[in-house]
């Protein structure tokens, strides 16, 4: 039995078949939501767009688009392109090799619906191996609760790394999304990060720290191959650059130090077990 609550689940792809048919899945055995899941390919060279088609055909119990991109958008683009298409209150984009548990779309759609100022939710995930084994459970800072936005982006910012977790965690209100512009093109590593600052500038974040979902790591992925390249980048952030001028030289570097220690760990654990 459904809710009033219309939730869009956007699944951006790009040559994605390996992990697609699991992931679209997991969606799909959803609940107690107005479910709306929207695929964008993004000119795809393998059997992707096919999964998304077969995947359709078998659930017509649910409310579809299939994007066929005929020019090559980029992840920024492909998830704006999924956005805009979507037509739910609340939106969740994950990547095409991610999963959601039973209940994750309840559980965050809920909390939205029940607090006016929270404008993101963000869930506990489970970080998971290529072949789908739970390595760890992502660790965080918070404990389940409601916290100002302005708090958990300056928790971001000093540490300089994302704490509030990959899309597939965090769900938002499609209204929020689209005032603020989409998401930006400027980074690839920090696509997601970028838009969590900008979300919480504008409300408060919910914490629920159950797992909900899982995050998959493996050497295609595009987490894998570009955290190392785009770590530069993460003080042109929002708000970055004010809280930069606000660290003594010394602060500087120990943040700088430990930032790059936590990078070559996560790559090591992408190498380990992708």
């Amino acid at each position: 039995m459904t809710t009033s609550r219309k939730v869009s689940v956007c699944i951006p792809v790009h040559n994605g078949e390996r992990y697609l048919r699991e992931t679209i899945e997991s969606v799909t055995r959803q609940t107690a939501v107005d479910l709306e899941i929207i695929v964008g390919d993004d000119l795809s060279a393998d059997a992707s767009l096919g999964i998304a088609e077969d995947c359709a055909a078998e659930h017509p119990q649910h409310q579809w688009k299939i994007l066929k991109s005929d020019i090559r958008l980029g992840m920024a683009g492909n998830w704006n392109a999924c956005l805009q298409a979507s037509t739910g209150e609340f939106i969740k984009v994950m990547g095409q090799d991610d999963l959601l548990y039973p209940g994750a779309l309840a559980a965050q759609s809920e909390v939205l619906s029940s607090n006016p100022d929270v404008v993101l939710v963000v869930c506990g995930c489970d970080i998971i191996s290529s072949g789908g084994k739970k390595i760890f459970k992502r660790p965080r800072t918070r404990g389940s609760g409601v916290y100002p936005g302005n708090e958990l982006a300056d928790d971001c910012l000093r540490k300089r790394a994302n704490l509030i977790g990959e899309p597939v965690t965090v769900m938002a209100r499609r209204s929020d999304f689209i005032s603020l512009g989409g998401f930006s093109s400027a980074h690839r590593y920090y696509i997601d990060l970028e838009m969590w600052l900008r979300l919480l500038g504008i409300g408060d974040c919910a914490v629920l720290d159950d797992p909900q979902c899982a995050f998959r790591i493996h050497g295609k992925s595009v987490s894998s191959s570009t955290q190392r390249q785009d770590f530069n980048q993460f003080d042109d952030l929002p708000g970055a650059r004010e809280h930069l001028a606000s660290l003594t030289p010394a602060a500087r570097m120990i943040r700088l130090a430990k930032a790059g220690i936590s990078t070559r760990f996560r790559s090591a654990i992408y190498r380990i077990y992708g």
